[in-house]
């Protein structure tokens, strides 16, 4: 992602996420999804065929982003 949408989600590069895929009766949550920040990203997610395939998504859909509480915020 850029490091615009980074910092408007209080994400930095290495930080985990969790993501939502909510397609035609496959729903599925990846975990430990990877952020990574680059200036010329976009806030895209990246899947191998296998990963795309057992979640029934193809190029365009859209997914939700789920931010998972820092250490320090969980005490």
């Amino acid at each position: 992602m850029s490091p615009e949408d980074a910092a408007h989600l209080g994400l930095k590069a290495g930080d985990n996420v969790r993501v939502s895929i909510d397609s035609a009766g496959r729903d599925l949550v990846f975990g430990d999804v990877l952020v990574r920040v680059a200036r010329d990203a976009r806030s895209e997610l990246h899947l191998d065929t296998d990963e795309g395939n057992a979640a029934g998504v193809v190029t365009g859909d859209q997914a939700e982003l789920i931010l998972l509480p820092r250490a320090r915020d969980t005490c």
